[in-house]
């Protein structure tokens, strides 16, 4: 689609062009992320010994899909910065409907980093394990989200024997507090930015 476009520097005729489109493809995706995730929350949740309860998410609206288009095609790095954009309005609504619906079927939920490349912000809240027990505290109704280098996702557990394989939030803690201790400050952001000196990344 964007090789059709205009002169992308022609940020009033890309706008333009991608005004209709764009939400198009966000909310056809999106609600193929949210079918699924309604799946994954019944089988979470019964597992989990819990009686699952889905609660459906409101799609991301597309004046506001179209307000951040605008802003990344003002970027230097337009396609960078869509792709990015693209990947956070896409899974926010089926991460969203994950977290109501853990609250919904009695549970708590863990912010669980999905891959390498979590950047260090995320990697500290899924440190904490399956502690947050209302949508605010682990991603703000998805609102805490992010594209490129966020990889989490959030998942329903009973106890320490629900966590996915791979994942220590013990490990993440100890990966931590070495920072904590490095920046010798309990401000997020210095601890944040002794991580990122001692293994490199976001």
């Amino acid at each position: 689609m964007w090789a059709s476009l205009p002169d992308p520097g022609d940020l009033a005729a890309v706008r333009v062009a991608l005004n209709g489109r764009w939400p198009e493809i966000v909310a056809a995706y999106a609600q193929v992320g949210t079918s699924l995730a309604g799946d994954l929350v019944e089988v979470w949740a019964m597992d989990a010994g819990l009686r699952p309860k889905v609660v459906n998410v409101a799609p991301v609206d597309p004046e506001r899909a179209n307000a951040r288009m605008g802003w990344a095609i003002g970027t230097d790095s337009q396609l960078g910065a869509l792709t990015v954009l693209l990947d956070e309005l896409v899974k926010q609504p089926a991460r969203s409907l994950i977290q109501k619906s853990a609250v919904a079927s009695g549970g708590a939920w863990a912010r669980v980093p999905a891959g390498p490349a979590t950047c260090k912000w995320c990697l500290m809240l899924g440190s904490r394990g399956a502690v947050y027990t209302t949508e605010g505290r682990a991603g703000g109704d998805g609102r805490r989200f992010h594209g490129g280098d966020c990889d989490c996702q959030i998942v329903l557990v009973r106890d320490e024997r629900d966590y996915p394989e791979g994942y220590d939030p013990d490990a993440l803690m100890e990966r931590y507090l070495t920072a904590r201790d490095a920046a010798d400050s309990g401000r997020p952001s210095a601890i944040l930015s002794a991580w990122r000196d001692a293994e490199g990344g976001h």
